[in-house]
C-alpha cells in the first residue's frame, strides 16, 4: 500500500511540474513512479505511461513516446488521449497515413475533441485529400469556433484547391481571432495575390512583416507582388533583404534575377540566374529565364545552351521550345527553328502566339500553305493576335491578295486603337497600307 502511495504522489508531483513547463523534472519523477513496478490500479498506471508518453513527445523523443503510450493503450484500450498522441507522433515522424488512422480512432472513442478533427484534417490534407480535410476543418469550428488555426487550416486545404476567394474569407476570420499571427495575413497575401490583388496582397505581406520580421519568404513574396506591378526597383530591395535573411534560397535570386531582367539589366539578370542554378542545379525554370536573359542580350548561341538544359530537365516545358525556336530563328537557323515551334504546339496546342511564330517561318521557308494554315489557327485561337494578322497579311501580299492584305492590316490597325496595351511597328504598318490603297 505504501508503494501505491508513493507511486500516486511521484505521479501528482509529475503532473505539477509537466503544467509547469518543467518536461525534464517530470520526466524525472516519472521515471522513478514507474519505477517502483506498482500493476494497480490499473488505470493510474496507465495514465502515468500516458503522461511520460506526452512529456517524451514534447521533448522530441517520438520513439520513448510512442513505446510509452503503447503500453497505455494495453493497459486502458479505451482511453481516447492514447490514440491522439499517438497520431501527433506519428505527424512529426511524417507517416500522416498512421497518424490519420490514430486520430480517427481517437474520433470514435469521443467525437467531442475539436482538436481530432482538426489534427484530422491536417493529416488528410498533407495526404492531399483536401476536400476531405475541409469536412474535418467544418466540424473542429463547429465544436469550437473560436480556434483561429482551425480557420487558417481551412482556408490553406481551399487554397490548394483554387478557392482563393473562400480561402480569403477564412483567412479573415482567423485574423479577427488572432491579429497578431504574422502567418495568417502571409496566407491572405499570397491567395490575393493569386487572384491580381497585388496592391491588397502588399498591404497584408508589409502587416507580417511588421509582426515578423525576419521571415525572408515575406519579403520575397512582397517582391513578387510589386515585379507583377512593374514596381522592379521597389521588388529589388525586397529581394535583397530576402536573400540577406536567407542567402540559401534558390527562388529569390531567379526572382531578382527577373526584376533585372524586366529593368533590362542583363549582367545582374544573369548573374542572379547563375546563384539560382548554383543551390538548385535542376530547375528547368532557372535555365529557361537564363536562357532568355542572353538572348535578349544578344548571345543566343549561349541562350540555346541553356534552353537545351532546361529541355533535358523538362522535356514537356513548351517555353523552352518556344524560345529556343526563337534564338534559333535570329540566327537564321529557321529548319530548326521549325522543329522546335511545331514541338512547342505538340505540347500547348492552345497557344496562338506559337501556330504565328511558326507561321513566320513556314513564311521565310517559302511553304506558303502551311503558313497560311499556321496564321489561320493563331487568329481562330486569339482573334487580337495582331502578328498573325501582320503575317497572314504579308504572305497574302506575296500571292498577290492585295484586298486580303489590306483587310489584314487595316483590322490590325483596329485591334490597335481598342487595346493600348498592345504594340505594333505602327510606321511600317502604314507604309504597307498606304502602298496597298495606292495600287
Amino acid at each position: 500500500m505504501n508503494k501505491i502511495i508513493k507511486f500516486k504522489n511521484l505521479y501528482e508531483s509529475a503532473e505539477k511540474e509537466y503544467l509547469a513547463g518543467n518536461e525534464l523534472s517530470s520526466l524525472q519523477l516519472l521515471n522513478n513512479a514507474l519505477s517502483l513496478g506498482c500493476t494497480f490500479p490499473k488505470r493510474d498506471i496507465a495514465e502515468a505511461y500516458q503522461l511520460r508518453g506526452w512529456v517524451n513527445y514534447c521533448l522530441d523523443d517520438f520513439e520513448k513516446g510512442l513505446d510509452d503510450i503503447n503500453e497505455s493503450v494495453f493497459l486502458n484500450p479505451k482511453d481516447d488521449k492514447n490514440f491522439y498522441l499517438i497520431g501527433l507522433i506519428e505527424s512529426s515522424n511524417r507517416n500522416y497515413k498512421e497518424a490519420f488512422n490514430n486520430f480517427d480512432i481517437a474520433i470514435k472513442l469521443n467525437s467531442r475533441k475539436s482538436q481530432y478533427f482538426y489534427r484530422r484534417g491536417l493529416s488528410k490534407s498533407l495526404l492531399e485529400k483536401n476536400e476531405e480535410a475541409i469536412k474535418d476543418f467544418d466540424r473542429a469550428i463547429a465544436l469550437n469556433p473560436e480556434e483561429s488555426d482551425y480557420f487558417e487550416s481551412r482556408g490553406e486545404s481551399k487554397f490548394l484547391l483554387g478557392k482563393f476567394e473562400e480561402a480569403i474569407k477564412d483567412f479573415d476570420k482567423a485574423i479577427e481571432l488572432n491579429p497578431e499571427e504574422s502567418d495568417y495575413f502571409y496566407r491572405r497575401g499570397i491567395s490575393k495575390s493569386i487572384i491580381d490583388q497585388d496592391e491588397e496582397a502588399i498591404k497584408d505581406f508589409d502587416r507580417a512583416i511588421a509582426l515578423s520580421p525576419e521571415e525572408s519568404d515575406y519579403f520575397e513574396s512582397r517582391g513578387e507582388s510589386q515585379s507583377f506591378l512593374e514596381k522592379h526597383k521597389e521588388a529589388i530591395k525586397n529581394f535583397d533583404k530576402a536573400i540577406e535573411l536567407n542567402s540559401k534560397n534558390s527562388s529569390v535570386y531567379n526572382n531578382r534575377g527577373n526584376s533585372y531582367l524586366s529593368l533590362a539589366n542583363f549582367i545582374k539578370a544573369i548573374k542572379n540566374y547563375d546563384e539560382a542554378i548554383k543551390i538548385e542545379k535542376e530547375c528547368s525554370g532557372y535555365y529557361l529565364n537564363r536562357g532568355m536573359a542572353y538572348s535578349l542580350s544578344a548571345r543566343n548561341e549561349r541562350a540555346i545552351k541553356d534552353f537545351d538544359k532546361a529541355i533535358e530537365l523538362n522535356p514537356s516545358n513548351s517555353k523552352a521550345y518556344r524560345y529556343r525556336g526563337d534564338a534559333k530563328t535570329k540566327l537564321h537557323n529557321h529548319k530548326d527553328a521549325l522543329k522546335d515551334y511545331s514541338k512547342a504546339i505538340e505540347i500547348n496546342p492552345s497557344n496562338s502566339e506559337l501556330y504565328a511564330n511558326r507561321g513566320f517561318i513556314r513564311l521565310n521557308l517559302n511553304e506558303l500553305g502551311f503558313a497560311l494554315w499556321d496564321f489561320n489557327n493563331a487568329i481562330k485561337l486569339d482573334e487580337r493576335n495582331i502578328s498573325a494578322y501582320y503575317g497572314r497579311g504579308i504572305l497574302r501580299e506575296t500571292c498577290y491578295q492585295n484586298k486580303n492584305a489590306l483587310n489584314d492590316y487595316l483590322k490590325i490597325k483596329r485591334i490597335l486603337q481598342k487595346n493600348n496595351n498592345l504594340s505594333f511597328n505602327i510606321q511600317e504598318l502604314n507604309e504597307r497600307i498606304n502602298a496597298l490603297e495606292n495600287i
